[in-house]
């Protein structure tokens, strides 16, 4: 695959957004940006190469969950394990742009399922805690949209330090109780590094 392929799908990825890959009905892109497997070595150079930014790496990932059956390929949990929890620091709003919301990562403590980048993180298993533990100190908001979903997502005031002790809790078995108050979240989430520390590395969640 010749580098300016892979350029130009990442600038194709960065430029549909999640929405408008998977989000926007008839119109999603992601189908078109797999080209019938013809673009699969791009995207997985794509999603394993530093190179590209946080977000055209997971873009890349998640095009190929959604259309290789072989992904990811044995030894890629560390991997993958560091793109999601890229992509769940990058889900932190600020001064940046939106660029993915709470939406993909599910209601976390209050149930609904773990979203589609939730599912994909937890996949990586037990290799992904290495990865989430620096975002225990991160309190970006996490941004939830929709009608219902943004009314509930906000009354949650979920933020990335929150998701991050959740998946954490949920790789390492370790209970993660959800507090209405910041103040006792953060007495959870400090506790949670000696928590996990010393288990075993062969944990995976399916």
């Amino acid at each position: 695959m010749e580098p300016a392929a892979s350029e130009k799908i990442a600038a194709d990825l960065s430029h549909a957004g999640y929405r408008g890959l998977f989000l926007a009905g008839d119109h999603s892109l992601a189908r078109s940006i797999w080209g019938d497997g013809g673009n699969r070595d791009a995207l997985m150079e794509l999603a394993r190469s530093e190179r590209y930014s946080d977000l055209e790496r997971v873009l890349a990932a998640e095009v190929l969950f959604a259309n290789d059956v072989q992904f990811p390929p044995c030894g890629w949990e560390d991997l993958l394990g560091s793109v999601y929890a890229r992509a769940l620091a990058i889900t932190g709003t600020g001064d940046r742009p939106i660029v993915l919301t709470g939406n993909e990562w599910g209601f976390l403590y209050h149930g609904r399922g773990d979203g589609v980048l939730g599912t994909h993180l937890l996949a990586a298993g037990d290799a992904a805690v290495r990865h989430l533990l620096p975002l225990l100190d991160d309190p970006a908001s996490i941004f939830y949209e929709g009608s219902q979903e943004a009314m509930m997502g906000g009354s949650l005031r979920y933020r990335v330090e929150d998701a991050a002790a959740y998946f954490i809790g949920k790789l390492k078995g370790v209970a993660m109780p959800f507090h209405e108050a910041i103040e006792q979240r953060d007495e959870e989430i400090a506790q949670l590094p000696t928590a996990v520390a010393g288990w075993g590395h062969d944990t995976k969640v399916r």
